[in-house]
């Protein structure tokens, strides 16, 4: 999704979020119901019942995997793109916390790519950032072999040149 935040400044996501929030989501809530049956067992016995069968360190399992489920839900970069100070800022967020930050001036960049995406049968195309400090995802995924218009304004807030692969 793309937003201004100045005149001066564009910003949008590497990624789009929609479908890993909802596997995210899915993924706590799947990895809870078992660790949740055993944590209402324990809190529920007294000392005159049956001793359970369960042990209680088995809900640490289940509450790994709803944290990984929340880290997809949760996780995303976010690229801003500096027009004065002709710059890129990937922000990496998880849980709300601002994780990384990485910063590269447009004289570390030596060309902004968009290719196809790879596999048996490529679907849609990404675009990337390359220079001596190594690569980085512009935009992940888009459809269409005409790169979108935050690809296209960062080329040319940058001052690089877009290189196209066709198919």
């Amino acid at each position: 999704m793309l937003s201004a935040m100045t005149e001066d400044t564009l910003s949008y996501e590497t990624e789009p979020r929609g479908l890993m929030v909802g596997f995210g989501v899915f993924v706590v809530l799947i990895a809870l119901v078992p660790s949740t049956i055993v944590f209402v067992q324990y809190v529920s016995w007294s000392a005159g019942d049956p001793p359970l069968h369960t042990d209680p360190l088995s809900i640490v399992p289940g509450l790994l995997l709803a944290l990984w489920g929340a880290w997809l839900a949760t996780h995303h970069v976010r690229v801003s793109v500096e027009r004065s100070d002709r710059s890129l800022t990937w922000v990496s967020y998880a849980f709300g916390l601002r994780l990384r930050t990485v910063h590269w001036h447009a004289t570390e960049i030596a060309r902004i790519r968009v290719a196809s995406n790879g596999g048996v049968k490529p679907s849609g195309y990404s675009a990337s950032v390359s220079g001596p400090l190594g690569t980085r995802t512009l935009l992940g995924y888009f459809h269409g072999s005409s790169p979108p218009r935050q690809i296209r304004d960062t080329a040319r807030a940058l001052g690089v040149e877009l290189e196209t692969e066709r198919r």
